[in-house]
């Protein structure tokens, strides 16, 4: 074999080791195609590592589809929402028209568990707020949708209260309200405010803190988010409470009244009269007219007015709507597809608050409501639904007095493996258990 020159050797070697170290470097650091421009400031992430910012142009890459990212418009599962802030309603344009949803029964985005408001989350209560204030962004700039909803609650008061359709039609205004807070957070359900377990002192509810609805002091709403809120229906001025020292209907009064009111004309009646009437007049100012919904604590009210429905409904028989067919205006629905709160898309979770002791019989809701929430009733029939109300609860006023409470309960609803179960106490005839299914 013929030996190599000592040159030949050293040569080899050499581009031996540069072949090497070019390949090293290649591996190292990945090559990046030069662009043209200011290279942009680095970002940090959340460790405090600093990282390049993406350069103003990068080349592109050989199969596009597969890399690029896809547009926000085309994702087919946002991540929730992240909590924030209750905006300013004032901050930008009012919605469209268009944002007020038109609920189909049956038709579920989501299904909605109905809580205490003491008992929502903070994430919970703070989406709420979001959402209210959404509705209602954009005021002086045009009609926000939550002033069409006061405006509808305005229009159709004498179709909507002093008749049988007063329940009805009220559960299908609440859902149309909780399915466009929806479009706005899909996560938002409505709450209600258990006024019955602070009945002898309602403005020791945690409803009238700056946390949630406002201290209880008359004039305008003076602190938390709803501070200042404002209607065109309230005059573009904020809306106005007085809070009087009324006592509303505890919760044995109404459990009594359900109790007492086998058919649904008479319950509806001496409900809508009495126990729905009173916080109305007690929080007074804006709550007392009929463009009530100008103040947001009129739909906790009346989803808790709505959970009595339900409630009625689920304890009691011979409670059905006496004309399965009547359709309130202007929704269109038919009453007997507004009984059961399952095709609505929701139900409710019981009240986490305690029953009083020692209650005593609500007080009376002055002939100036009356008169106006029975505006298609003449007089003398208005003097026989106060006379017949006031009886009723005289007669559980006396079983109180006597201790006799056994039957003076509402019933606790429990969610137990995707039913609705309806946990009876008391000394009904007969006891018994419903269960109701999505």
């Amino acid at each position: 074999m013929a030996r190599r020159s000592p040159r030949l050797t050293t040569f080899l070697a050499a581009v031996l080791l540069i072949v090497l170290v070019v390949a090293s470097s290649a591996q190292a650091a990945p090559q990046v195609a030069a662009i043209p421009g200011k290279e942009a400031a680095p970002t940090t992430t959340a460790s405090g590592t600093a990282t390049p910012a993406p350069t103003a142009a990068d080349p592109k890459p050989t199969n596009p589809a597969a890399t690029a990212a896809p547009p926000v418009a085309t994702s087919t599962a946002a991540p929730a929402p992240k909590p924030t802030s209750a905006p300013s309603n004032n901050n930008s344009g009012p919605l469209p028209a268009s944002a007020l949803a038109k609920p189909v029964r049956g038709s579920c985005a989501r299904r909605c568990v109905r809580k205490e408001v003491s008992a929502a989350t903070p994430d919970e209560w703070s989406r709420y707020v979001a959402a209210i204030k959404k509705l209602n962004q954009g005021q002086g700039q045009g009609t926000t949708p939550y002033e069409l909803l006061v405006q509808e609650h305005y229009d159709y008061a004498s179709t909507s209260h002093g008749v049988d359709a007063f329940l009805p039609w009220h559960r299908y205004y609440l859902a149309r309200l909780e399915q466009s807070l929806q479009k706005i957070d899909p996560n938002v359900c409505l709450l209600y405010w258990d006024w019955s377990r602070t009945s002898q002192n309602y403005k020791s509810h945690p409803v009238f803190s700056g946390t949630y609805m406002g201290s209880a002091r008359p004039g305008c709403i003076p602190d938390g988010p709803f501070a200042n809120w404002n209607t065109k229906q309230s005059g573009g001025k904020c809306v106005q409470r007085e809070f009087n020292s009324a006592t509303l209907a505890a919760t044995q009064f109404i459990a009594g009244l359900m109790r007492e009111s086998p058919k649904y004309t008479d319950f509806r009646t001496r409900y809508e009269a009495q126990c729905h009437a009173g916080p109305h007049v007690a929080v007074g100012g804006s709550m007392a007219v009929m463009s009530s919904p100008a103040d947001p604590i009129f739909f906790l009210h009346h989803t808790f007015v709505d959970k009595a429905w339900a409630d009625y409904t689920d304890l009691m028989s011979g409670g059905k709507y006496p004309e399965p067919n009547f359709a309130p205006a202007p929704w269109g629905v038919p009453a007997s597809q507004l009984e059961k709160i399952q095709d609505w898309c929701y139900t409710y979770d019981s009240s986490p608050l305690q029953a009083e002791t020692n209650v005593q019989k609500p007080s009376a809701i002055p002939d100036k409501f009356l008169e106006m929430n029975f505006k298609n009733v003449d007089q003398k029939v208005l003097a026989a639904i106060k006379n017949d109300t006031a009886s009723v609860l005289g007669a559980v006023q006396d079983k109180i007095a006597r201790n006799e409470t056994a039957d003076l309960v509402i019933p606790k609803h429990e969610l137990v493996g995707g039913g609705r179960v309806v946990v009876v106490i008391g000394a009904w005839s007969p006891p018994r258990m419903v269960m109701r299914r999505w």
